[in-house]
C-alpha cells in the first residue's frame, strides 16, 4: 500500500546550530496503488483454478489478474482482490473473454501456436523436400512477376518462403506473419541471411494484424491433415479479402482431396500376423490388441501401389484459392460405388492432396505446376 502525505506549513525553531525547519504532515490516504501507478500487467483467469496450498491463489473464470512478477514459464506471482500469491500461467490470458465459446478458443490457439514453435515440427516441414522444393522453383521461375511486388506470407514459420520470395523472387518487400515464438527466431534468421531490408517478420495472428499496404501476392504453407485440417486456410482467406489487390494472386492458387479405398497387405502382414508365429511360439491372442492398435491411429509413409487400389481416386473437395470461402471448405456427403468383395478385404483408406502452384506469366495465372 502507498500512503500519501501533504505539506501542511513549516516552522522555524531557533536552535545553537542556526535556523532550522520543521514540518508538519497529515495522512490523506491509505489505498492500494492503481495498475497505472505500478504499471501492472493486467491479465484474466482463462477457467476455474483451485489452489494447492497456502502460497497460491484461487482463480475464477474472467477473473481480473494484476501479474506481478513472471517467475517462470509455469508459475507467476498476481494479485487478485487484494491478494497475493502464485497461479499457473497457462491460466490467463490478456484478452478479456466474454463467453465460453471465446475462451475455448483462446486454450485452442495457445495449444495450437506453442506446437508450431517447436523446432522438431518445423525440422519434420522443411526436411518434405518434393513440398518445399515446389514452392522454391514456383517463385524462382516467377521472378519476372514477383520482382518489385509486395509479398504477405502468412504463418511464415522459419520464414523461409518469405525468404525465397525476397532472394529468388526479387520481393521489394515481404510482410512474414507468425504468431508462434517461432517468429522470434525467424527474426534473427531473417538478419543472419542479410534480408532485413526486404523482409519484415511480424509476430502476431494473421487475421489482426494491420499491414501499411495492400499486397501483390500472398504465400502460404497452409495445408494440413486432410488438407484442410486445421483451418489455416481460413486465416489466409481473410489475409486475401482484407490485403490483396484486385489483381493480386494466391499460392496455392487451387487444391484438391481425394479419397481412395486400397489395401495394405504388406502393411498389415508385418503388423498384424506376426503375431501368428514368434520365435515358435503362437502369439495370436496379441493380434487383437495389434489390430486396435494398428487402425486407431494413419499410417503414415506409407507407398501406396497403384494395384493396392480399390477404385479409382475419387475428387471430394477442390477449390481456388483466390474465389474461395470458408462456408466452401465444409465437406459434404460424397457417395461411391465399392464391390462388395472389396470392401471385405478393405484394410484402409488412403487419401491424396494435391496443390497448385500457378505459374504467372505476363500476369496471367498458368494453372499446369501440381504437386502431390
Amino acid at each position: 500500500h502507498v500512503r500519501t502525505y501533504v505539506m501542511s506549513e513549516l516552522q522555524p525553531i531557533d536552535s545553537d546550530a542556526g535556523i532550522v525547519f520543521t514540518a508538519s504532515c497529515e495522512a490523506v490516504s491509505d489505498a492500494p496503488p492503481s495498475e497505472a501507478q505500478l504499471s501492472l500487467d493486467v491479465y484474466y483467469s482463462l477457467s476455474d483454478y483451485t489452489a494447492s496450498d497456502d502460497t497460491q491463489l484461487d482463480l475464477q473464470q474472467g477473473e481480473k489478474v494484476a501479474v506481478l512478477e513472471k517467475v517462470n514459464n509455469t508459475w507467476w506471482w498476481v494479485e487478485v482482490s487484494g491478494r497475493t500469491g502464485y497461479v499457473p500461467a497457462n491460466h490467463l490470458t490478456t484478452d478479456n473473454p466474454i463467453s465460453a465459446s471465446e475462451i475455448d478458443d483462446i486454450w485452442q490457439d495457445g495449444e495450437y501456436f506453442s506446437s508450431y514453435a517447436s523446432l522438431k515440427l518445423h525440422h519434420e516441414m522443411l526436411s518434405d523436400k518434393p513440398r518445399t522444393e515446389a514452392y522454391r522453383s514456383a517463385i524462382q521461375n516467377a521472378r519476372a512477376f514477383i520482382k518489385g511486388k509486395v509479398v504477405l506470407d502468412v504463418g511464415s514459420g522459419t520464414g523461409v518462403l518469405s525468404m525465397f520470395c525476397a532472394h529468388l523472387g526479387g520481393a521489394k518487400k515481404v510482410y512474414s506473419v507468425e504468431a508462434s515464438d517461432m517468429a522470434d527466431h525467424s527474426k534473427e534468421l531473417v538478419k543472419h541471411n542479410c534480408l532485413s531490408a526486404e523482409i519484415e517478420v511480424i509476430k502476431a495472428r494473421a487475421e489482426r494484424v494491420e499491414l501499411p499496404e495492400k499486397v501483390d501476392m500472398i504465400v502460404s504453407e497452409w495445408m494440413g491433415t486432410l488438407l484442410i485440417f486445421e483451418m489455416m486456410l481460413e486465416a489466409v482467406i481473410i489475409s486475401r479479402d482484407k490485403w490483396l489487390k484486385e489483381d493480386g494472386v494466391v499460392w496455392p492458387s487451387g487444391a484438391r482431396l481425394f479419397l481412395v479405398p486400397c489395401s495394405a497387405q504388406q502393411c498389415y502382414d508385418e503388423k498384424i500376423s506376426f503375431w501368428d508365429n514368434v520365435y515358435g511360439f503362437d502369439f495370436s491372442p496379441l493380434k487383437q490388441v495389434a489390430q486396435s492398435d494398428l487402425f486407431g491411429r494413419p499410417i503414415q509413409n506409407h507407398i501406396v501401389r497403384e494395384e493396392d487400389c480399390f477404385s479409382k481416386p475419387l475428387c471430394i473437395l477442390t477449390f481456388d484459392t483466390r474465389t474461395v470461402t470458408v462456408a466452401n471448405l465444409e465437406l459434404k456427403e460424397t457417395r461411391n460405388n465399392i464391390t462388395e468383395h472389396h470392401m471385405e478385404i478393405l484394410a484402409s483408406m488412403c487419401i491424396c492432396t494435391c496443390f497448385l502452384l500457378a505459374a504467372v506469366l505476363n500476369g496471367e495465372d498458368q494453372r499446369r505446376d501440381v504437386v502431390n
